[in-house]
């Protein structure tokens, strides 16, 4: 008798002891964030947009019992650094989601690693296309165009110039050559020709041969995937053997602080067409002003803004924001909530197909002035 009630009183003690467990748990409201990456390497505004968007959401939800917590692990840059932080993050239980480095290769793992242990997975940055098409990944998320995406905006804002001849020039690794792909077959909807496609080493070390063979066939456009290779210096040599060749290329270009150090580059840089990483509204659905949040932001900071804020921001939203839409800090219900319901941020919309891919509901580029800045955004 005494042992029945032994067992028995162990067993009420252990239930009790889990239920306050789970009570912790449900009562837990903090959604805490990884933001992994190199600070150092970090684009203009975008961590000011993390820290920002923490702050305003917290704000927000004080009432509620939310909490938004962001925390910066530090990958260096190194393959091996940032996959051991993809391992310690994924099994903290802890960690609600992860915002992803712009080390492709790092990010390649990591969305392997985070998909198993189903933490949310945003990547503010570019991702190979490989990574949502060839697995079924649940909790990864791009928010930026896919490069196929990215070669075929390129191509179709050709038809905004005179340029009918196009050259290609891509490097090797998988994401320039999934660009260069992209602007290949979309050239028969913009309406071009494509005349040659060549790798940038082969340009860079037999640049006069190629060029040579480019005039012969009359090339009057080139489409610049430069991936690490010196992009800028791809430009001068075709601007200086052609100042009126009309050339395209992805954000390699996005480099402000070396134009403003370079004036002949800046010059050289007129009429040069840009294709963004990601999409943004100057004024959304929703009423919000960018222009005015511009404004108001550079009297509170002080500081210039640049729309890589939108990114960090809006990364840290799309988390937070689903998981008080679902009322949970559960990684997994919040991956489906974003599955479902996407996220209208700060002048930026997302929606996701099943694999995590951002739909694209637009195309945008911006071009250049004389002066080295973009003019004009289309």
């Amino acid at each position: 008798m005494k042992k029945i009630c032994f067992v028995l009183l162990t067993t009420i003690l252990c239930a009790s002891l889990c239920a306050c467990a789970a009570d912790t748990r449900d009562s837990d409201k903090t959604i805490k964030i990884a933001v992994a990456g190199d600070p150092e390497s970090f684009p203009v505004g975008y961590e000011d947009g993390i820290r920002r968007a923490q702050d305003d959401l917290n704000e927000k939800y004080a009432q509620s019992g939310y909490k938004v917590e962001c925390e910066f692990y530090v990958d260096d840059g190194s393959y091996e650094t940032g996959v051991a932080v993809a391992d310690s993050l994924a099994a903290d239980k802890n960690i609600t989601a992860v915002i992803g480095s712009s080390d492709m290769e790092i990010n390649k793992t990591a969305a392997h690693v985070y998909d198993e242990a189903g933490k949310p997975f945003i990547v503010p940055f570019f991702l190979y296309d490989s990574v949502y098409e060839e697995n079924d990944y649940g909790t990864i998320f791009s928010m930026c165009a896919s490069a196929r995406i990215i070669g075929e905006k390129l191509c179709n804002a050709t038809k905004n110039t005179n340029a009918k001849h196009w050259a290609v020039c891509a490097a090797s690794d998988e994401f320039s050559t999934a660009e260069m792909n992209g602007f290949i077959r979309y050239a028969s909807k913009a309406g071009i020709q494509i005349m040659d496609c060549v790798n940038a080493d082969a340009l860079e070390n037999s640049f006069d041969e190629i060029y040579s063979r480019w005039e012969t066939l009359g090339v009057d456009g080139a489409a610049l995937f430069p991936g690490d290779a010196d992009g800028f210096n791809m430009l001068k040599k075709l601007k200086k053997s052609n100042p009126n060749l009309v050339c395209g290329g992805d954000t390699a270009f996005d480099d402000s602080e070396t134009l403003e150090n370079d004036s002949e580059l800046m010059g050289m840089m007129n009429g040069f067409i840009m294709i963004d990483a990601f999409a943004y509204d100057v004024v959304s659905e929703d009423g919000d002003n960018l222009d005015k949040f511009v404004e108001d932001y550079s009297k509170e900071t002080g500081k210039s803004f640049d729309t890589w804020f939108l990114q960090g921001y809006n990364a840290v939203g799309m988390i937070a924001e689903s998981a008080v839409s679902a009322n949970t800090t559960d990684s997994a219900a919040i991956a489906k909530t974003l599955h479902n319901d996407g996220y209208n941020g700060l002048c930026q919309e997302f929606e996701f197909d099943e694999d995590g891919i951002q739909i694209m509901k637009k195309f945008q580029y911006g071009v250049y002035d004389k002066n080295g800045t973009v003019a004009d955004i289309r």
